[in-house]
């Protein structure tokens, strides 16, 4: 059995050091050992290979990730978390990409906490430096994370990261569709997902939703949103959204929606002010943002 050193909630004195100390503090057998406990989450075994061939391939990918982590803390990418002096945890960050509007991306990565130091409040510390990390060199930048880990996607979501696709990932990253799909396929265990936090749409969003809360204080719009569940049953029955569905004793609500929302019900289509029918689909909707309805944008009667 593992020996936890933390396992009767005793708490480590936690200093997260970064640059040539945590070059200096990460030794061989630390980036092994770190790698090895990344492994249980990123080792895919092919199916119908032999024994020989799993373990070859194990191999390959265990010296790739130790060879990738070395050249990290090389080049200060690494940040390390010491629980009383000794070393605990890691996460790296690097730029792999650009958005189309040539905004740089950055990926957190290589998170990994000592089986040992589990229960020792080491996480999400690591990722938290990496991460104030890539916002001190560009506040603007757009940040992804890849990951399976419940405690990684938690502390992601808390920070405002929201999934995306592989196909977002792999695009930034130069992938050809045909290696998208393979990556996806044969190299990614079950359970991964992309998470992105992109500031610029966030700060969008949030200027959205304090427009929508001026409107609501000047009795503009009624208190609540429209309600999730009736447009998704609308949606359902075939119809589009019309203004009169927006009333309410309390008075109008607009549409607020996020992708995921929207992915729940399928596509959204309202009659728009000019009497155009409009479809949006989940795709339409950034990560970060959110589909903002006002009532005044919306129209009853369908132009033929």
């Amino acid at each position: 059995m593992l020996y936890n050193k933390y396992m009767n909630g005793e708490s480590p004195k936690v200093e997260i050091i970064s640059g040539p100390e945590a070059r200096k503090a990460l030794d061989t057998g630390h980036v092994r050992a770190l790698v090895e406990n990344l492994m249980t989450g990123v080792f895919k075994e092919p199916e119908g290979a032999s024994a020989e061939q799993v373990a070859l391939l194990h191999a390959e990918t265990f010296e790739r990730i130790v060879g990738s982590v070395e050249q990290y803390a090389d080049s200060g990418q690494i940040v390390v978390a010491l629980a009383d002096g000794e070393v605990a945890g890691i996460a790296a960050y690097e730029k792999f990409g650009s958005e189309p509007d040539g905004r740089s991306v950055y990926e957190i990565r290589r998170v990994s906490i000592l089986p040992e130091f589990r229960g020792g409040k080491i996480f999400p510390q690591p990722a938290q430096q990496a991460l104030e990390t890539v916002r001190k060199i560009d506040p603007e930048a757009v940040v992804m994370i890849h990951t399976k880990h419940p405690k990684v996607r938690d502390w992601a979501i808390s920070q405002e990261f929201r999934p995306t696709t592989h196909e977002h990932m792999g695009e930034i990253a130069g992938m050809e569709e045909d290696h998208i799909r393979s990556w996806k396929k044969f190299e990614l265990p079950d359970g991964w997902g992309v998470y992105v936090m992109d500031p610029v749409t966030i700060a969008g969003k949030n200027e959205k939703l304090r427009q929508l809360g001026e409107s609501r204080e000047a009795k503009n719009l009624g208190p609540w949103n429209m309600d999730v569940d009736e447009l998704y049953y609308i949606v359902e029955q075939g119809f589009p959204i019309k203004r009169s569905d927006l009333a309410h004793p309390t008075g109008e609500q607009p549409i607020v929606l996020t992708r995921e929302d929207l992915r729940a019900m399928g596509v959204l289509r309202y009659i728009h002010a000019t009497g155009k029918c409009m479809r949006i689909e989940p795709e339409n909707i950034h990560p970060n943002d959110v589909l903002v309805l006002q009532p005044d944008e919306l129209g009853n009667e369908e132009m033929e």
